[in-house]
């Protein structure tokens, strides 16, 4: 039976098979034919919709038809939705400057902050008190642990 198989790209193929060939054989074939094709990865489609591997020429009725051949790797790029990568901002409200690397890290609100809000009073840290109150107490264990003592005579 004769058909016609036809590529996105315009090349086609005028196809002469038996008609109790499957669909697979005929993928098979134009692999033979083309190389750079590979059964696997094509999709015969017939009146838009995908035709199945184990149905024959004859079943479908392929007789002096045109098949288009749609390669799979297309279809799941143009099917599938796209996905922009999320670009990294100050977390800072309303700034849309890009944190610095380790030293924007606030490790008190677990903010990533940009050269302007990087400071804990500059971007209004919720963790600002109990970071005053650590140094507090880290300086004054320091002072009281280097205070000199005068000797008694």
């Amino acid at each position: 039976m004769p058909f016609t198989v036809k590529f996105v790209s315009g090349k086609s193929y005028d196809v002469t098979m038996d008609a109790s060939n499957t669909i697979a054989a005929v993928k098979e074939y134009l692999h033979e034919r083309d190389t750079t094709l590979s059964s696997s990865t094509i999709d015969l489609v017939f009146g838009g919709q995908s035709l199945d591997d184990t149905k024959t020429i004859e079943e479908l009725d392929l007789d002096s038809k045109t098949v288009n051949v749609v390669s799979r790797n297309v279809a799941s790029r143009n099917s599938a939705p796209k996905t922009t990568k999320k670009k990294k901002r100050c977390s800072f409200n309303g700034c849309s400057s890009a944190p610095l690397r380790m030293v924007g890290d606030c490790s008190f609100c677990d903010g990533k902050f940009c050269s302007t809000h990087r400071l804990l009073e500059q971007h209004n840290c919720s963790g600002l008190q109990s970071c005053k109150d650590q140094l507090h107490e880290q300086n004054a264990s320091k002072l009281h642990r280097e205070q000199t003592q005068a000797n008694k005579v």
